[in-house]
């Protein structure tokens, strides 16, 4: 298995203990903010408790959450199996952009033209299908279901033979395969 460089080791210890040291100041000292400051209902009083686990089960912390589990999984050993599902999870680091509060508009206009643009994508789908079916069944009835294959050639390989023009064009090549 290949093993990357030290120095990206070093820097994904470097920003996972920064990024941890963020999220539990975060969460730690969130009761100290106004509800309507950490996107908690407004009018609701919540006591430090309440308050802290509210914000912390919010859609974006938990991503965070799990965007620094994975490490600390393999780390503790326990990542050993499924390393590889693991390290795809800390990809959701990347939907930390979406708490940025300049792309928060950005990312909501990308949602809504993405809905509105649904419909046509829909139809292109379907169109590129119905294109798939059409030009697969004009091939078929082009090339047929019979092929001219000497029947000695066939005998030499029970299990089963490609076979394709050769190279020079004369003849044939046969390339024996495995089922």
């Amino acid at each position: 298995e290949p093993r990357p460089h030290v120095i990206f080791k070093t820097v994904e210890v470097v920003c996972v203990t920064i990024f941890t040291v963020e999220y539990i100041l975060r969460v730690g000292t969130v009761h100290a903010a106004k509800p309507q400051d950490c996107g908690l209902t407004e009018g609701r009083s919540y006591n430090s408790l309440e308050m802290t686990v509210c914000y912390a089960r919010q859609l974006l912390n938990l991503v965070d959450l799990f965007a620094i589990l994975p490490f600390y999984a393999e780390v503790a050993g326990l990542g050993s199996g499924g390393a590889s599902v693991l390290r795809v999870l800390r990809l959701v680091r990347i939907f930390r952009v979406l708490k940025i509060p300049k792309l928060k508009s950005c990312a909501d206009m990308l949602v809504d033209v993405c809905w509105d643009a649904l419909p046509a994508l829909l139809i292109l789908l379907f169109m590129s299908m119905m294109a798939c079916v059409f030009f697969a069944s004009c091939i078929y009835i082009t090339e047929g279901t019979r092929y001219s294959v000497e029947a000695e050639v066939l005998e030499m390989h029970p299990n089963g033979a490609y076979i394709r023009p050769s190279p020079d064009g004369y003849g044939i090549e046969v390339s024996p395969f495995t089922s």
